[in-house]
C-alpha cells in the first residue's frame, strides 16, 4: 500500500512538474565521433535543465567474449573503441526562440580487439582489452524553428561535434 501511494505522489508531482514548465523537448541527435545522442530537456524559471545519454556505434565483430578462443579465430582483425556517456546539463535562455546549455558527460570506454578466421561466418568475435571512466564537458546551442521543432548543434570534449533534432511538448 505505501510503495502505491508512493508511485501515485511521485507520478502527480512529476506530472505537475512537467506541465508547468515552459517548454520540455526531447532530441535526438548525431556526434562526429560516431555517437547517436538522445536528451531530454526542460526550461523553467529561466534555466534550463538538460539530461542525455550518448552512445559510440562500434565495429566490434560478433559478440564479446572474456576470453580468446585458444583453437580459432586467432588473427587479429583489428582494433577500436566504443563509449557510453550520461550528460548532464544546465544554461538558460536567450530568448523565447533559443537556448545554451553547458553539459557534463560521464561514462565509460572500452577498448577491443576483433578476431577472426575462415571458420567463422559472422565475422568473427571481439574481447575488450581495457576499460576506462572517462569525464568530459561541452556546450550546447538549440534553436526552435516552430513551436515543436527546433534545431540544435553543439561541441563536447568525448562527443567532438554534434547535430541534433528536438521535438518540444
Amino acid at each position: 500500500m505505501y510503495l502505491s501511494n508512493l508511485k501515485y505522489l511521485t507520478f502527480l508531482i512529476l506530472t505537475g512538474i512537467l506541465s508547468a514548465q515552459a517548454q520540455n523537448s526531447l532530441s535526438l541527435g548525431y556526434g562526429s565521433k560516431n555517437a547517436i545522442q538522445a536528451a531530454f530537456t526542460t526550461t523553467t524559471n529561466n534555466t534550463v535543465y538538460h539530461i542525455g545519454i550518448s552512445s559510440q556505434i562500434s565495429d566490434a565483430t560478433g559478440k564479446e567474449v572474456e576470453n580468446r578462443k585458444t583453437n580459432y579465430g586467432l588473427t587479429k582483425t583489428g582494433t577500436g573503441s566504443q563509449y557510453t556517456t550520461v550528460d548532464f546539463g544546465m544554461g538558460y535562455p536567450v530568448d523565447s526562440d533559443m537556448r545554451v546549455i553547458l553539459t557534463a558527460a560521464i561514462g565509460k570506454k572500452d577498448n577491443y580487439t576483433n578476431y577472426s578466421d575462415k571458420r567463422f561466418s559472422e565475422g568473427g568475435y571481439h574481447m575488450v582489452d581495457s576499460t576506462k571512466n572517462i569525464f568530459g564537458a561541452g556546450i550546447i546551442l538549440q534553436y526552435d524553428l516552430s513551436k515543436s521543432f527546433g534545431l540544435g548543434v553543439g561541441i563536447n570534449s568525448i562527443h567532438g561535434g554534434s547535430a541534433s533534432a528536438h521535438f518540444n511538448f
